[in-house]
């Protein structure tokens, strides 16, 4: 048993001062094995075992509150703990996949800048240093979009290109990433810009694109607008001029 799974049942079964030795025992074990298969599957899904492990531990909540209500509706609780564990087990693996399927997107964007890499990237026109981001906005109840990196580069005949790192993801596992690359388009206050989706990838979990935006002069601001089905909002990308020369 991880030291922290340990740490863990035991400041748990503190608050449970109705149980025997034994059925707290009983209730260590049940909440170890949650843990550990919790971990294990964000393990399968790319996690480091720290972080799994930390992540497991978070989501089965606070142990105080955790133990005082086992004590609380013990021994009806843990009846029906012992007796109906499948049931219970798939009711919390529910809302815990919910849970992580949310954090995991925006973790893995965060940390592990997937596509593409929040480094220097190579264009035909040299390389660009992609800047970290964090913009987020609800595309609805269902889905979020967040922009998390931005690069610019002067071209040779004295335009500028703008690279632009998005992601959409859903809020829950029974939603659906959708088709937002069709659906962003880029201005400069009003004047529409070209744009196109350069690299990234698109399933029903996740759309990671990186578009190109065609600036035509130096220093204009740039914002990213989206508007389907009567949902609208802008979001305004700060650009890193002061990092191009003119």
């Amino acid at each position: 048993m991880h030291e922290s799974f340990h740490q863990y049942t035991h400041n748990v079964t503190r608050y449970v001062r109705h149980a025997t030795g034994k059925e707290k025992a009983a209730i260590r074990k049940e909440l170890t094995d949650h843990m550990e298969d919790h971990a294990q599957a964000l393990m399968d899904g790319g996690f480091d075992e720290a972080h799994a492990i930390r992540v497991a531990v978070e989501a089965m909540g606070d142990p105080e509150t955790v133990g005082k209500a086992l004590n609380k509706e013990y021994p009806l609780l843990w009846l029906i703990l012992s007796r109906s564990l499948l049931v219970v087990a798939l009711l919390l693996l529910v809302l815990l996949i919910s849970w992580s399927n949310q954090t995991w997107h925006q973790w893995e964007t965060k940390l592990n800048a997937r596509t593409p890499s929040l480094e220097a990237m190579q264009t035909e026109a040299g390389p660009v240093l992609l800047h970290p981001l964090d913009l987020s906005h609800p595309i609805n109840e269902d889905v979020t979009l967040a922009i998390y990196g931005v690069g610019l580069w002067q071209q040779e005949d004295g335009s500028y290109s703008a690279y632009v790192c998005s992601i959409s993801y859903p809020n829950s596992i029974f939603g659906t990433a959708g088709d937002l690359p069709f659906r962003l388009l880029f201005f400069s206050d009003e004047t529409p810009l070209f744009h196109g989706a350069q690299s990234g990838t698109q399933n029903n979990s996740v759309s990671d694109i990186m578009y190109y935006i065609s600036l035509p002069e130096y220093g204009i601001p740039l914002t990213v607008h989206y508007d389907h089905y009567g949902n609208t909002f802008d979001l305004e990308i700060p650009l890193p001029w002061e990092e191009v020369a003119q």
